[in-house]
């Protein structure tokens, strides 16, 4: 029972995390024809911003989630590495299924590039906001 109690705490703070996983899983799954025409999409290599915040987001949201449970000690120890590999993984992953089983899409390796970096950033990016004074603010950090 008390082992279940940890999981579901763990779950509970990266359900965000998940949460923006599906939504990339969502939108990688857009076929092309489908994706609404805009002079921003026209932009070079803007597929490539797009990938790398889309990653950016969803390793900030697993750093948060494994940074805030206080449950599973080297979890929290580890956060960075966490969520980094499960990243960088989903990222490669969503590239081999857009390669493979989606017809209307292609998987890239420099959309995979970007997609690593994006999350690279994101958790550098926490890291420095949990060293900041923003996370020294108690009220902040009990959250």
């Amino acid at each position: 029972m008390q082992r279940i109690h940890k999981d579901l705490t763990l779950l509970l703070y990266l359900t965000p995390a998940l949460i923006w996983a599906i939504g990339i899983f969502v939108i990688i799954s857009i076929p092309s024809s489908a994706i609404p025409k805009s002079r921003l999409l026209n932009i070079e290599h803007i597929d490539k911003v797009i990938h790398f915040l889309l990653f950016f987001g969803f390793s900030l949201l697993l750093s948060f989630g494994f940074y805030k449970q206080h449950v599973y000690a080297n979890t929290q120890k580890y956060y960075m590495l966490y969520a980094i590999s499960i990243s960088v993984f989903y990222g490669g992953l969503t590239e081999i299924i857009q390669a493979v089983m989606l017809s209307s899409r292609f998987g890239n390796v420099w959309d995979f590039f970007a997609n690593s970096a994006g999350a690279l950033m994101g958790v550098l990016v926490f890291s420095m906001l949990t060293n900041s004074r923003l996370f020294k603010n108690p009220c902040i950090r009990n959250y």
